[in-house]
């Protein structure tokens, strides 16, 4: 791989200004050795910003996001800086500088070496998150299915924790405690349960922008009534700096429960009441005048 692997980059969200220092190597072609005829397709690495994904093929074109396509920069040099001339949109995004490697230029490159043979090129890539913020940042959306039920029905909650800070978070915690009326059922992923607070020690880490679901399902209780207000609080620890936090809540209307049915028996009137007596004596005197 050529030597420009070995770099670094940072970033500042603000400005989009892009960084790249390399580490002992410098940018340019690394598919042909300083012998003649030394870099037949020219000499030096284009800088590209594009659509994240998560593999990439050798032969993809790149198709840069800025307004005036990549940027370029010269052979010997080991540091590269720029302000994007397009505002990127939060999102996440992959930095490929391209080696221009044996003429494969204007696509991401992984090809061997066509002078030693043996080794690969391979243009390097970055992956970078743009934010709409320029600190750490956590969200929870806490929602609730059904909203309304009986006692003796579950619900099932689902919470999303994301990131909407500008670096990764871990570990990340999240605690939810049950109000009373409701009791622990189950949850993916497992957590701990202990006397209605459910922990989740790490659903982490977490890069920028992205975000993790959980499902917990608790038990409406027999006795339960009015508004059940369930709550998620999750903790999230940048590389540096205090953690953050975000909670929100989800709620359950306790509907009355219907009544039992009671069996009904039908009622007798003294009219009734007779005509019934008269009726088992006609079949009284019948059978026993069939006897004789």
């Amino acid at each position: 791989m050529g030597a420009a692997s070995s770099g670094h980059m940072s970033s500042d969200i603000i400005l989009q200004r892009l960084i790249i220092f390399m580490d002992g190597g410098d940018f340019g072609d690394y598919s042909y050795t300083y012998g003649s005829p030394p870099c037949p397709w020219g000499c030096g690495g284009r800088v590209y910003v594009v659509n994240h994904q998560e593999t990439w093929v050798n032969g993809t074109p790149l198709m840069d996001l800025s307004s005036d396509d990549y940027e370029t920069v010269a052979w010997g040099n080991f540091f590269f800086e720029m302000a994007w001339p397009k505002n990127l949109t939060p999102g996440t995004y992959d930095l490929i500088l391209d080696l221009d490697v044996s003429g494969y230029y204007y696509v991401w490159t992984n090809i061997t070496n066509p002078d030693l043979g043996e080794e690969r090129i391979i243009d390097p890539i970055w992956t970078i998150y743009v934010t709409e913020s320029t600190e750490p940042g956590i969200r929870v959306d806490k929602t609730a299915s059904p909203t309304k039920a009986t006692p003796g029905t579950d619900v099932t909650f689902t919470i999303d924790v994301t990131n909407t800070g500008d670096c990764t978070l871990n570990p990340v915690r999240v605690e939810d405690t049950l109000p009373a009326g409701m009791s622990y059922v189950s949850s993916d992923p497992e957590a701990n349960e202990t006397e209605g607070t459910i922990t989740w020690y790490n659903v982490g880490p977490l890069d920028p922008l992205n975000s993790t679901t959980i499902t917990l399902v608790a038990h409406i209780d027999s006795g339960a009534s009015e508004t059940l207000n369930n709550t998620a609080n999750a903790t999230g620890t940048p590389p540096t700096g205090e953690n953050v936090t975000g909670s929100d809540t989800a709620e359950v209307e306790v509907e009355e429960q219907p009544p039992t049915p009671t069996a009904q028996v039908p009622a007798f009137t003294s009219v009734g009441l007779i005509a019934l007596i008269g009726l088992l004596s006609v079949i009284a005197a019948i059978s026993i005048k069939r006897r004789k």
